[in-house]
């Protein structure tokens, strides 16, 4: 589908993991240079409230140089979906 969508003419955005081999990741590539068109892994986030803040923050210079960010989020939650199985091409690995 994202290999289609390119060669219409539309900028393509993947959820992650883009793909689940190296070689179909290199087949988008290639088909998104030669459509001239973008691909974009999406990262949920990107736009999330926290991070436009933050974004702010560091953009309007209040806090001078910054030379590192950490952010973490600990939970334990047991997943019994699709992204879980193994046989879907699913595990932790790629989520």
């Amino acid at each position: 589908m994202t290999i289609a969508a390119l060669e219409h003419g539309c900028h393509v955005v993947l959820e992650k993991p883009m793909t689940t081999s190296t070689a179909a990741a290199d087949r988008m590539i290639a088909a998104a240079r030669g459509a001239g068109r973008h691909i974009f892994s999406y990262q949920p986030h990107r736009w999330a409230g926290e991070t436009g803040a933050l974004k702010e923050i560091l953009d309007s210079g209040i806090l001078g140089r910054v030379y590192s960010i950490r952010y973490g989020y600990y939970e334990y939650r047991r997943r019994n979906d699709w992204q879980s199985l193994t046989k879907n091409n699913g595990g932790m690995l790629y989520n």
